[in-house]
This record gives structure tokens, C-alpha cells and sequence, in this order.
């Protein structure tokens, strides 16, 4: 369980910040998890900063579970994921500091039947003392 979770929160002209970090992983690992985000007044841009600080384990995942009504592809000759919405709205999701990728899932909503779904991973190994990832969820304007 994570604890020494501090986090602020900042809101100006529509667009939010939020910054949050917490020791769950330092026992276990030897690292703290940073994670900052940022959504813009419009909702159509939605951005993240990962940072993991220490010199524990070897390998990270991040990972960012779809709902199964999501349909999921890569984007042919770019790091990048196009996702369509059930009502034909498009997002793509970009990131750097690791590579992307695509793996099953399961999603456990609702109180119903456990159901296959997919995950957006973003994996590398640590460098030195931690990593940093970026990473975007923008609208695809149509």
C-alpha cells in the first residue's frame, strides 16, 4: 500500500495540473513514483510525466487498461496508438522514455463477467537512478 502520498492540485483558465507522488514502491523496489498530469480546458489534450527515482529494480511497465468497448491499434511507421470510441471518436495516444505496446487485458466493470479487453504498455528498463516517461492522449480532430 502506498503511503507518504503528498499531491497539489492547480487549475487556471479551464486547464488542470495535478502532481502527486508516493513511496509504495520503495520497500519493495527502491523507488518513488512521480506522476504529473495535465488536462487542458478543451479536454482534448490530456498529458502525463512518469517519474520513477531510485536505483531498485531493473525493468518498468506502465500500463494504461482500455475499456473493452475501445478499439486499439497501432499507428504503421510511428510510436504511437489510434483509439476509436464506440461513437467514432478518434484519440491517439504517443510516449516517450520507453516503448509502446499493445497486450490483452481484463476488465473486471460493472459487477459482470470478467471480459478480454487490451492495455496500453509503455516498458523499458531503468537507467541509472530511474526513468522518465511522457506520454499524450490528444483528440483526433475530424
Amino acid at each position: 500500500m502506498p503511503h507518504s502520498v503528498q499531491f497539489i492540485r492547480r487549475e487556471l483558465d479551464g486547464s488542470l495540473w495535478l502532481e502527486a507522488s508516493h513511496k509504495g514502491y520503495a520497500q519493495a523496489l527502491g523507488l518513488t513514483h512521480r506522476r504529473k498530469l495535465f488536462l487542458d480546458a478543451s479536454g482534448e489534450d490530456f498529458r502525463g510525466e512518469d517519474t520513477l527515482e531510485g536505483s531498485g529494480g531493473s525493468f518498468f511497465a506502465l500500463r494504461f487498461h482500455l475499456h473493452p468497448n475501445v478499439h486499439a491499434s497501432r499507428v504503421q511507421g510511428r510510436p504511437a496508438i489510434l483509439l476509436k470510441l464506440p461513437g467514432g471518436v478518434g484519440w491517439e495516444f504517443m510516449a516517450s522514455g520507453g516503448r509502446i505496446g499493445l497486450d490483452e487485458s481484463i476488465y473486471l466493470g460493472h459487477g459482470g463477467a470478467p471480459r478480454r479487453t487490451e492495455q496500453i504498455v509503455v516498458s523499458g528498463l531503468l537507467q541509472g537512478e530511474g526513468a522518465v516517461l511522457k506520454w499524450r492522449f490528444s483528440r483526433i480532430k475530424g
